[in-house]
């Protein structure tokens, strides 16, 4: 019983945190200015934490670590470039 108390409040909280982009409609324009670049660096850190931490290493298992840190350096390099 316990563990399914645990299991909905998680996900209440997970529910919670998605509406996180319905209260940016109520901030001024002037404040959301100055928090948008600070917004952007944190989703962007946050889906390279999940490729490196998640996806590249399960990729290296599958296909061999050479291939896979080709795949990256050259992905990083034509980013940089465009």
């Amino acid at each position: 019983m316990g563990a399914l108390i645990w299991s909905l409040g998680a996900t209440f909280v997970v529910s919670l945190m998605s509406l996180v982009g319905i209260f940016s409609l109520l901030v001024s324009e002037k404040k959301l200015d100055r928090i948008l670049f600070l917004l952007i660096g944190f989703s962007a850190g946050a889906l390279m934490g999940g490729a490196f931490f998640h996806l590249i290493p399960e990729a290296a298992e599958s296909s061999g670590i050479e291939f896979v840190n080709l795949l990256v350096i050259t992905g990083f390099i034509v980013f940089f470039l465009t």
